[in-house]
């Protein structure tokens, strides 16, 4: 006599939804946004196609959803230091928080390289918002850096943009020796970064001190052409 075949526990909406997303997470980090399959996603969360079907029209449709909960992480991380932002003191903390987050967060690195490889609504949205956070920080730093030669924004471009660049290519090789999966990598990243806030600084606050005394010689009486030949 065969044994009846033990039956399959019925799951909540809640769980299916909770075992899908972990599904679309390991085939993600696995396979890359571009190379993941609704057929990986559907087995590994032990469904059937049509429970899919039921809540999202495609791939694409999911996949919408799905990094919406990742929209936002720049915000959140400029929240964390919202308070010391537009400062030296501030922008170390930013970049700080921004390395150890881009090196730990997997799923934020293949958005990333999604966002390169691939060019659709959702990827458009996702730098789109990104960039749209990035605003109210960027528009304080360049008031900050008003009247010194130090281009801020391409500055803070070439930081944040060589961070992606490392963080991204850590899953090849690490990039000129530096690989941001260990703590000595990510040391080494934050302390570059530190020196070259250090140094930007020191250069607005040199500003900040040639148009003090420049603004102390006027009150003198002495001359624009003697203040720039002496100050500038």
């Amino acid at each position: 006599m065969t044994e009846p075949k033990p039956r399959r526990q019925r799951r909540s909406k809640a769980n299916i939804v909770a075992a899908i997303q972990q599904a679309a997470e390991d085939e993600i980090l696995e396979n890359g946004f571009t190379s993941s399959l609704v057929t990986g996603i559907i087995k590994r969360a032990r469904i059937e196609p049509q429970v899919f079907y039921n809540r999202y029209r495609d791939l694409d449709e999911f996949y919408d959803a799905y990094v919406k909960k990742y929209d936002y992480w720049l915000s959140e991380l400029f929240k964390q230091v919202e308070a010391k932002l537009v400062s030296e003191e501030g922008l170390t903390q930013l970049l700080s928080e921004f390395v150890s987050k881009i090196a730990s967060d997997d799923m934020m690195r293949e958005i990333l390289r999604w966002e390169i490889a691939q060019k659709n609504a959702t990827t458009l949205r996702t730098s789109a918002l990104r960039e749209l956070h990035a605003t109210p920080v960027t528009k304080g730093y360049t008031k900050e850096f008003e009247g010194t030669d130090v281009d801020i924004m391409c500055t803070m471009a070439l930081m944040i943009g060589g961070v992606y660049y490392i963080a991204l290519h850590q899953k090849l090789s690490p990039f000129y020796g530096i690989d941001l999966s260990n703590e000595e990598g990510r040391r080494r990243l934050k302390a570059v970064l530190n020196r070259i806030i250090r140094h930007i600084y020191a250069v607005r606050n040199e500003a900040d001190e040639k148009a003090g005394i420049a603004r102390r010689l006027r009150e003198h009486g002495v001359s624009e052409e003697i203040i720039a030949e002496c100050v500038f």
